[in-house]
C-alpha cells in the first residue's frame, strides 16, 4: 500500500510539472502576434505661393509594435493606393516619386518613406485640395493598425493676409459674459500659420511671457494648431472648438472685418467656450 502511495503521488507531481511546463510555453505563443506597422503622422499641410518647381516631400511609415520587441527580421513589404475621395490630381498637384503602390520597411529596421512631389506652380489658388493615401500590409505577419492606415497630404496655395494689429474681443459661454482685450497683434510665424499675443480675457503679461496660441489659415477655415499648452504653461485641457456651419476641425473663419475663432478651456470648476473676434485696424 506504501508503494502504491508512493506511486501515485509520483504520477501527481509529473503532471503537475507537465502543466507547469505548458504554460511556460505560453509566451511563446507571442510569435504568431502581428508586427503593427503604420503612418507617422494623420495630416500634413503644403504651402507655396510661388512656383519654385518640384519639392520632394517625404513621409514615414514605421513599426508601431512586435511580439518581442525587436525589429522584423524580414522585408515587410506594404501597399499604398489614392482614396477616391481625394480632391488632388496626381500629375497636377503631386506625384509619387517611385509609382509602384509598393513601400518597403527593410529586414531589420523600423521605417520607411514614402516620397512624393509637390508641384508648387499647379497647386489652386484659392482653395486646398488634398490626397488620401491608404495603406495595406502584404506580409504575412504584418497588419497595418487602423488608427495609423491613412494619411492626407493637403496643398495650400492661398497665401493668407492675416498678419496684423486687431481689436479684441469674447464672449465666455455658458455664462455669456463679454469682454475686451483691446488691440493686439497677430504675427505669421510660419507660412499660413499665426500666434496670438494672448488667449482668454487675461492681460498680456499677467500669466506669463508668451500667453497667446498658434493657428493656421486654409483658405479662410482656421484651425488651432495641437499640443499646445494653454498659455503656453497650463496643464488644462483646452483646444479649438468646432465652428459653426464650417466643414469639420475648422475652429474659425476669415470675415470682411478680420477673423472669428472659437476654443474652449477646461477649468477644475467646469468648462468654459470663448468666442473671439479679431477686428483688424
Amino acid at each position: 500500500m506504501k508503494l502504491f502511495k508512493i506511486f501515485s503521488i509520483s504520477i501527481l507531481a509529473a503532471a503537475l510539472l507537465n502543466s507547469c511546463l505548458v504554460d511556460d510555453d505560453v509566451p511563446a505563443n507571442i510569435e504568431s502576434t502581428p508586427y503593427i506597422v503604420g503612418f507617422d503622422q494623420a495630416a500634413a499641410t503644403n504651402s507655396y505661393f510661388e512656383d519654385i518647381g518640384a519639392v520632394e516631400k517625404q513621409y514615414a511609415v514605421s513599426l508601431k509594435g512586435s511580439p518581442d520587441g525587436r525589429n522584423y527580421d524580414r522585408d515587410i513589404v506594404l501597399n499604398y493606393s489614392v482614396d477616391p475621395a481625394s480632391t488632388a490630381v496626381e500629375g497636377e498637384e503631386y506625384d509619387f516619386v517611385n509609382n509602384t503602390g509598393t513601400l518597403v520597411i527593410p529586414a531589420n529596421s523600423n521605417f520607411a518613406l514614402l516620397p512624393i512631389y509637390v508641384n508648387t506652380g499647379s497647386l489652386d489658388p484659392d482653395g486646398p485640395t488634398s490626397v488620401i493615401i491608404n495603406l495595406s500590409a502584404t506580409s504575412d505577419d504584418a497588419v497595418v493598425s487602423a488608427q495609423y492606415s491613412r494619411m492626407t497630404i493637403t496643398f495650400v496655395g492661398c497665401q493668407s493676409q492675416l498678419e496684423g494689429n486687431y481689436l479684441v474681443s469674447g464672449v465666455i459661454l455658458p455664462a455669456n459674459n463679454s469682454y475686451s482685450m483691446g488691440v493686439e497683434p497677430v504675427v505669421e510665424v510660419a507660412a499660413n500659420t499665426f500666434h496670438t499675443l494672448t488667449t482668454g480675457p487675461w492681460p498680456a503679461g499677467s500669466q506669463g511671457p508668451d500667453q497667446g496660441f498658434s493657428f493656421e489659415d486654409i483658405c479662410g477655415n482656421l484651425t488651432i494648431l495641437p499640443d499646445q499648452f494653454l498659455m503656453n504653461m497650463y496643464s488644462n485641457t483646452w483646444g479649438g472648438v468646432q465652428y459653426e456651419g464650417s466643414p469639420t476641425g475648422v475652429h474659425g473663419v476669415v470675415t470682411e472685418l478680420g477673423f472669428e475663432i472659437h476654443y474652449t478651456i477646461v477649468f477644475a470648476t467646469g468648462t468654459n467656450i470663448y468666442e473671439m473676434t479679431y477686428i483688424r485696424q
